[in-house]
């Protein structure tokens, strides 16, 4: 499970936890998009909430294809 993305509970940030992941573990953009899609279904929020986190992970940049700029 990647961490809530709250610094001063887990001392990480969520996008640093995806980096580590996809650089250190191999983890590919399926891989990524299958984790973010089982956080989205099993988190606690209304349907309106799911629908827009869907939609906004489907968009989501990954480090193996962002651009020079902002891989890690």
């Amino acid at each position: 499970m990647l961490g809530d993305d709250n610094p001063m509970q887990t001392r990480s940030l969520l996008s640093d936890e995806y980096r580590l992941l996809a650089r250190d573990l191999g983890f590919g953009a399926l891989a990524l998009n299958v984790l973010d899609g089982a956080a989205v279904e099993d988190g606690f929020m209304d349907d309106g909430m799911r629908a827009a986190l869907c939609r906004r992970a489907a968009q989501a940049v990954r480090p193996e294809n962002a651009s020079p700029r902002h891989r890690p």
